[in-house]
C-alpha cells in the first residue's frame, strides 16, 4: 500500500512552549533571590511507533527564557512511568532533589501544551501519550493512495519510514540541505491497457502548461504551438498511445513520486557534491566487404531482392575487374579457410591491409553515479535515536524484499533526492537536479576516529556515513529547460527566483 500523505509519521516531535521553575541553590535557605535559580524547561514527545500509535516522552532543558536550543535532561521509562534523569544533567548547583520534583510537576502542564499539537492531527494519540503504552485506537496515520489491483509480486516490506532529520535545528533554519524521500519501487512497465477514464486523465496530463516556458515573444510562440498541436491531436491514438501495451517503454508510466512516499531524510549538504554526465562512444571498423555485402543486405530489406541482387552483382563485378580488389578478396577466402587474420595474411604477402573505416561510434547512454559522504555526530541522546533511525532506514530500505510465499525477490525501495535553497525553500539553482534513484550501497563506520566513544546510553559520539546512488533513467537533452536564454543578472535571493535558468540535471 502506498502512502500519500503522512499527517503524524513515526519520528515526529512535538516540544511545549517554555515554563520556569524556581530552585533554591544547595545548601542555601535564604528567601533572597540570588539564592535561587530560575530553569527553563520543556517537554517533548517523539512518536515511535505505528498502529497502535506509541509516544516517548523527554525533559529538555532551555540555556534561558529566549533560547530554542535546548538539551535532553531526562526521559520517561516505559515500565515504570518514571523519569529518568541523565547522569550529566546540569543542576546549576541547586538543590538536586527539589528539582528534580519541581521538574516533574511540571510536565503535567507541559504535556498537555504538546498534546494539543497533536489534536490537530489525530485526536486518536492522546491516549497513548497520557498512558505512556500502546492506545487501543487502529486509526492509521497515513492516507492510502487507492490501488485498482493488487499486485501479487509486490514486496513485503517496511511501508512506513517516518520524517527523520539531522541535526535536529536544520528543519527550521535557512542552512541548505538535502531532503531524501524514500519511495516504493514502482516499474514503467506496468502494463494493461488504460480504462477511458484513465485515457482522458493521460491526454489531459499531457496539455502544455504556460508556466513551464518563458516569458518572452520567442518562448510565447513555443506554447502557442504546442498547444495547437495538441488540440490537433487531441483524443487521436497518437495522444494515448504511451498506454497501451505492457511493454511500453515510456517513463511517464512510472507512478508519480508523490504517491509512492514511504518516507523523509533531512541532512546537511555534505561535502564534494559531483555529478558525471557521460555517454557511451565506442570504436567500430568496417572493411570494404564488409560494406559492400551490408549494403546488398539492406537493399534486399528495404528495396526487394532485385534491388539486392543488383547492389551484390556490382560489388562482384567490381572485385573481379579491379586488380587489387582481386587480389584482396583471394587473401579473404584464403585466411577464412585456414582460419588466419585476413590484415595478417595480407600484411605479410602485400605489405598493406584493409582500410577498416575506423570511426568513434555512438552506443548509448549511461546512468549517472552518485557518492555522498556524512560526518554524523550527535549532540545529545534525541540526536543520537535520530542517527540510529536514519541509518537503519537507509539499511532497511535499500535491502531486497521477498514476496508474499516467498518465491520471488522483489526491487528494494527506490529514492528520490533533491537539494533544497534554505532561504527559498526552492529547488536548489546551482545544484544538480537528480532523477530518481536507487540506492547501490550504504557503508556505515561505527569509529571514524578510530577509536571507541560512546555517551551515556551506549550510542557512539560519531558515525561516517556513506552512501551510493545511481540514476534509474538515463538523462536527455529535452530534460534541461531553455531558460538561460533569458539571463537577467539577478541574483536569487528569497522571494526573487532566478529567472536566468539553473544548471538543472
Amino acid at each position: 500500500m502506498t502512502i500519500t500523505n503522512q499527517t503524524n509519521p513515526v519520528g515526529s516531535q512535538y516540544i511545549s512552549k517554555k515554563s520556569q521553575i524556581i530552585v533554591p541553590k544547595e545548601g542555601i535557605t535564604g528567601l533572597e533571590s540570588s539564592t535561587k535559580e530560575r530553569i527553563y524547561t520543556s517537554v517533548r514527545l517523539i512518536k515511535t511507533g505505528n498502529n497502535p500509535s506509541v509516544y516517548s516522552k523527554e525533559i529538555v532543558q532551555h540555556p534561558n527564557a529566549k533560547s530554542d536550543s535546548y538539551t535532553v535532561i531526562a526521559k520517561q521509562n516505559k515500565d515504570t512511568g518514571e523519569f529518568d534523569f541523565n547522569l550529566g544533567t546540569d543542576y546549576k548547583n541547586t538543590d538536586q532533589d527539589a528539582f528534580r520534583k519541581l521538574l516533574v510537576d511540571q510536565t503535567k502542564t507541559q504535556s498537555k501544551d504538546a498534546e494539543k499539537k497533536i489534536k490537530d492531527k489525530i485526536n486518536a494519540d492522546t491516549k497513548a501519550i497520557n498512558k505512556n503504552k500502546a492506545s487501543t485506537d487502529t486509526t492509521e496515520d497515513s492516507k492510502n493512495s487507492t490501488k485498482t489491483k493488487e499486485n501479487e509480486r509486490a514486496g513485503t516490506g517496511r511501508k512506513n519510514y517516518g520524517v527523520m532529520v539531522y541535526p535536529s535545528f536544520i528543519q527550521k533554519s535557512n542552512q541548505d540541505k538535502l531532503k531524501i524521500t524514500i519511495l516504493e519501487f514502482s516499474s514503467r512497465f506496468s502494463g494493461g491497457k488504460p480504462t477511458e477514464g484513465q485515457k482522458k486523465k493521460l491526454i489531459s496530463s499531457n496539455k502544455p502548461k504556460s508556466s513551464d516556458y518563458g516569458t518572452n515573444r520567442n518562448e510565447k510562440g513555443k506554447y502557442l504551438a504546442a498547444l495547437r498541436k495538441y488540440n490537433a491531436n487531441k483524443g487521436t491514438k497518437e495522444s494515448i498511445q504511451q498506454s497501451n501495451g505492457r511493454l511500453s517503454l515510456d517513463n511517464r508510466k512510472r507512478i508519480e513520486a508523490s504517491k509512492r512516499t514511504l518516507g523523509h531524510i533531512t541532512l546537511p549538504i555534505p561535502n564534494g557534491v559531483s555529478d558525471q554526465n557521460r555517454v557511451d562512444f565506442t570504436s567500430g571498423s568496417l572493411n570494404p566487404f564488409q560494406a559492400a555485402a551490408s549494403a546488398a543486405a539492406l537493399d534486399t530489406l528495404l528495396k526487394g531482392f532485385g534491388a539486392g541482387a543488383v547492389a551484390g552483382s556490382e560489388a562482384i563485378t567490381e572485385a573481379i575487374t579491379d586488380k587489387n580488389l582481386g587480389t584482396a578478396l583471394a587473401n579473404v577466402i584464403t585466411s577464412s579457410v585456414l582460419g588466419i587474420n585476413n590484415d595478417e595474411l595480407l600484411a605479410r604477402t602485400e605489405g598493406n591491409i584493409f582500410n577498416n573505416n575506423l570511426e568513434l561510434l555512438f552506443k548509448g547512454p549511461t546512468l549517472r553515479p552518485f557518492t555522498f559522504q556524512f560526518q554524523l555526530s550527535p549532540r545529545d541522546m534525541g540526536e543520537g535515536r535520530q542517527v540510529q533511525k536514519i541509518i537503519r532506514a537507509f539499511k532497511q530500505s535499500s535491502a531486497i524484499q521477498k514476496t508474499v510465499g516467498g518465491m520471488f525477490l522483489a526491487a528494494p525501495n527506490t529514492y528520490k533526492l533533491e537539494f533544497i535553497n534554505g532561504n527559498t525553500g526552492r529547488t536548489h539553482e546551482f545544484l544538480p537536479k537528480i532523477k530518481e534513484c536507487a540506492c547501490t550501497g550504504v557503508n556505515v563506520n561505527y569509529m571514524p576516529t578510530n577509536s571507541y566513544m560512546t555517551y551515556e546510553d551506549s550510542s557512539m559520539v560519531a558515525y561516517n556515513l556513506q552512501i551510493g546512488f545511481k540514476e534509474l533513467i538515463p538523462v536527455f537533452n529535452e530534460d534541461y529547460d531553455d531558460n538561460d536564454q533569458e539571463q537577467t543578472g539577478m541574483i536569487s535571493m528569497p522571494g526573487n527566483p532566478n529567472t536566468g535558468g539553473n544548471i538543472g540535471f
